[in-house]
């Protein structure tokens, strides 16, 4: 695990990660939290796909 003491150690840090790939998401929408259910399984809002939860569903 790398101990990140500044800032400047973060942007070091990010640099080296190479290239970024993130989600696409649609305009002014979260990444991640949805209010229609058409995307897949819903718990609490948060599509049980894009996490692992815990076997009883209360947990991340």
């Amino acid at each position: 695990m790398t101990q990140l003491n500044s800032v400047n150690d973060l942007r070091e840090y990010i640099k080296s990660l190479g290239e970024f790939r993130a989600r696409p998401i649609v305009a002014e929408q979260h990444p991640t939290l949805y209010l229609d259910h058409n995307q897949g399984a819903m718990i609490k809002g948060i599509r049980e796909k894009d996490y692992l939860f815990s076997p009883c569903k209360n947990w991340v």
